[in-house]
């Protein structure tokens, strides 16, 4: 698996039982007038079931950076079979705090 950093989301299209979300990054800063430009990064097609059980994780992820402040340990949410057998919060020097 690979990561990918997008700076922010520019637009949600839902058609078809698919949601389209277009994610934007950061393409130049106009220093005089203070302005960031964004341009199109990566878009990402999702079944419209994915969509909702992403928002209900981002939800709670939500509920937690706020109850918990800054400067806590990152919050990791799974649902994966994976995650469940081989938690990363196991292994020293990688902090997750389980929501």
């Amino acid at each position: 698996m690979s990561d990918l950093f997008v700076d922010r989301l520019g637009n949600i299209v839902i058609a078809d039982g698919v949601a389209r979300l277009d994610f934007l990054r950061l393409n130049e800063i106009d220093a005089e007038k203070k302005q960031a430009r964004m341009a199109p990064s990566v878009r990402l097609a999702i079944p419209v079931s994915g969509l909702v059980q992403a928002i209900e994780m981002l939800d709670k992820v939500r509920g937690g950076t706020t109850a918990a402040g800054a400067g806590q340990a990152p919050i990791h949410l799974s649902r994966s079979r994976f995650h469940q057998q081989f938690r990363t919060d196991r292994w020293p020097g990688r902090p997750f705090r389980r929501v």
